[in-house]
């Protein structure tokens, strides 16, 4: 390989050599500094997508605390401007099944599902008549089970903002 080198001419070495030290700048552009520039972009972008959740999330924790502390008035009303988490978790408490109401957990901003134990069907057809008629929200998984007593039922409901 020596000789091969010193058989080039110094302006061939000088080419091979730049030319060398391109190549090197290039493969350590492609295999380290890029990918370390797009993950940090994604991260950048999965921190600023957890911290609107975490606002969400207050927010909705703040209209779930006002709520259970009588303070209906302070998010009862027009949807704009009000998770679908809060007018689920009010409206069912409004409709009479804040004891059989168990769980109201978000899967997403437009998605919640609704755990109820021991309630009424009755009260339950009327809630979710009222939540699609007047707050435009839609049944879109309804899971209902018998329970112990007659008229009374366990259900697991997705609810979905239209």
């Amino acid at each position: 390989m020596k000789d091969w080198w010193l058989a080039r001419t110094p302006s061939e070495q000088r080419t091979l050599l730049l030319g060398g030290l391109g190549l090197l700048a290039v493969l350590i552009w492609a295999l380290a500094i890029d990918p370390l520039l797009q993950q940090r972009v994604q991260l950048r972008d999965e921190r600023d997508a957890l911290l609107q959740s975490v606002a969400q999330a207050k927010a909705d924790a703040e209209a779930v605390v006002a709520l259970r502390q009588g303070n209906i008035s302070a998010t009862v009303g027009a949807r704009p401007g009000r998770s679908l988490l809060a007018l689920s978790d009010a409206s069912a408490r409004e409709a009479g099944l804040a004891n059989s109401l168990t769980r109201v957990e978000p899967i997403n901003d437009r998605r919640v599902r609704v755990w109820l134990e021991g309630a009424s069907f009755d009260q339950i057809a009327t809630w979710l008549e009222r939540l699609q008629q007047s707050e435009s929200v839609d049944t879109t998984e309804l899971a209902v089970d018998r329970a112990l007593a007659p008229g009374l039922v366990d259900a697991r409901i997705t609810l979905e903002a239209r």
